[in-house]
């Protein structure tokens, strides 16, 4: 018998077909359930797409006071003999800090600068000395030259009366010349007469002469003792000033060896001494601070150092989150600054004392702190951590940006 499997096929279907068409059955939870599937993937797809998503550099900086923090150094090395401030203490400028001694003895067991101080202050004390005897000698020229001349005016007095009087009887002479000569004339004189009265008038008119001339060397001894005391005391002020030179420079080599002995450390501004490590007795060294003075109240600010990469981004004014090392930020939370400049060129750490970890060349960045910062007591030289933004992508360009990356590379 052969068998027809088409045909009973065929049958089949149209038995079936006098039941309805058949029709793919869901029930409604399920349909509910692909719908809510559908619905979440659109709306994270969505947000994907939107979304974006801040790319950030974690950076490290310290507080430092912005209104001026020295450090004090001395430039030569020494033991401090005694500290005249402590620490917390408000010093004024110029207040003295420590002593240092500069150790150093000789066989005898003195200091190796004392025997030098003493025959310096005994030359000092020889020079003062001359001085005051140069300047005796000054005032006793002086004084001589005074005598001299009020002398010779006295004397030049009496030799110009005597001029005078000379003057007088050689006119008186010559007048009685005169009228011998007209007697002898008249042969009223005789010749022995005339020739008498001719050589009283040469005896007169000589003794006029040598009075003139004794006048005129009384003038002229009047004038060189003026001269004389005015070379005198140009000599004796010339002697002074070389004896100050010297009283100057012998001065100044036993500063130098006290200064070589025991020196001062002051401040050299006013405010609060802070990080004072060391004690009396302690050795110093002048390449290390012996403390820093901060000014009174600190005006605290933000110093950050950022590598290159995040630096595209930043601008001054950007605001930036600061979360600090000694107040947590799951306690404390964040707390914001303000940028208000960034270095233009980079900062070797390899050249530089930077008190942090770094290993990289970084920029110097400064930012203002807001005033909640003055609630949480802080210090200068306190550590924190920011987070820079330097860029910003959606979610779906960071799922996709290996495969970007890799289109790139092609």
């Amino acid at each position: 018998m052969r068998k027809n499997l088409f045909r009973r096929e065929v049958l089949m279907v149209q038995h079936d077909h006098f039941f309805g068409d058949p029709v793919f059955y869901q029930p409604v939870p399920l349909r509910i359930l692909l719908l809510t599937a559908v619905a979440v993937f659109c709306v994270l797809t969505g947000y994907a797409a939107t979304a974006n998503i801040k790319q950030t550099e974690h950076v490290r900086g310290y507080v430092v006071a912005a209104n001026g923090e020295v450090k004090v150094y001395s430039n030569r090395s020494g033991v401090i003999q005694r500290l005249h401030a402590a620490n917390g203490e408000l010093v004024l400028k110029g207040q003295s800090l420590a002593s240092v001694i500069e150790p150093g003895y000789g066989q005898s067991g003195e200091a190796a600068n004392h025997t030098v101080i003493l025959h310096l202050e005994q030359q000092i004390l020889q020079l003062e000395d001359r001085l005051v005897l140069s300047a005796q000698r000054q005032q006793l020229a002086i004084e001589q030259s005074h005598r001299r001349q009020s002398a010779l005016r006295e004397e030049l007095l009496i030799r110009a009366d005597e001029d005078d009087l000379s003057t007088q009887q050689l006119q008186l002479a010559d007048d009685e010349f005169l009228r011998l000569e007209q007697l002898h004339a008249r042969g009223a004189v005789s010749d022995s007469e005339l020739s008498h009265g001719r050589s009283s008038l040469v005896s007169l008119k000589k003794s006029s002469q040598v009075s003139r001339i004794a006048l005129q060397s009384t003038q002229r001894m009047l004038r060189d003792i003026g001269h004389e005391l005015a070379l005198e005391q140009t000599r004796l002020k010339d002697e002074q000033i070389a004896l100050r030179i010297s009283l100057s420079q012998l001065q100044q080599r036993r500063e130098e060896a006290l200064y070589a002995q025991q020196f001062l450390i002051t401040a050299p501004v006013a405010g609060r001494v802070n990080n004072l490590l060391l004690t009396d007795g302690d050795q110093l060294d002048s390449r290390r601070p012996l403390f820093s003075i901060v000014a009174e109240p600190p005006d605290y600010e933000a110093q950050l150092f950022v590598p290159s990469r995040a630096l595209g981004k930043l601008s001054a004014g950007q605001t930036l989150l600061l979360n600090y090392d000694a107040f947590p930020y799951q306690q404390y939370g964040s707390y914001e600054a303000t940028v208000i400049s960034i270095g233009t060129s980079a900062i070797d750490p390899r050249e530089h004392l930077i008190p942090l970890d770094i290993n990289e060349p970084v920029y110097l960045i400064k930012a203002e702190l807001h005033d909640g910062m003055n609630n949480l007591r802080l210090k200068a030289g306190m550590q924190f951590s920011a987070q820079v933004v330097t860029g910003q992508r959606t979610i779906l360009q960071g799922m996709f940006e290996p495969l970007t990356a890799l289109a790139r590379r092609l």
